[in-house]
């Protein structure tokens, strides 16, 4: 943990805004919904960290119909600086923060397969991207699988 002197004694105070945490990054996705997650005795009291990064999650789902999204975008809601918001989401999860995006819209992406039966192009648009090739790319790249796969999948299991 970094220290700062003190200005009465040259003794040495935490930093303020040093979190501690593991240099393992945060799971984005525990597989609870955020309601389930806080009436669930069994889940762990939310970190700073989590708390932080559930706020982007829920900006990021709040404005997926904006396919212009960005770092600016996110540090504005939250009231922070963009350098500060690209650090922390950097730091947290290993991604960088336009990764993150991207990855909270996939996973957006995947519930709306699951529980809708919009195109697929439909769903790209409604999660925030404006281009569906690309959202096919990304989401084949992000999960090992194109998303008509997994709406075939679906589909054949009902």
């Amino acid at each position: 943990m970094k220290t700062i002197p003190s200005s009465s004694s040259g003794a040495h105070a935490a930093h303020p805004f040093k979190f501690g945490h593991s240099s393992q990054p945060v799971q984005l996705f525990s597989g609870l919904t955020p309601a389930q997650a806080e009436s669930d005795p069994a889940t762990p009291v939310r970190t700073a960290e989590h708390s932080f990064l559930e706020k982007v999650r829920v900006i990021v789902c709040q404005t997926k119909l904006d396919d212009n999204l960005c770092v600016q975008g996110i540090a504005s809601a939250l009231f922070l600086s963009r350098v500060q918001v690209f650090r922390k989401i950097k730091a947290l999860t290993g991604a960088s923060p336009s990764c993150f995006i991207r990855r909270i819209r996939l996973h957006l992406a995947v519930e709306m397969l699951n529980n809708s039966n919009n195109s697929i192009a439909d769903i790209a648009y409604n999660v925030g991207f404006s281009d569906p090739k690309y959202f096919s790319r990304v989401f084949a790249r992000e999960f090992g699988y194109p998303p008509s796969l997994l709406r075939k999948n679906l589909n054949a299991g009902e």
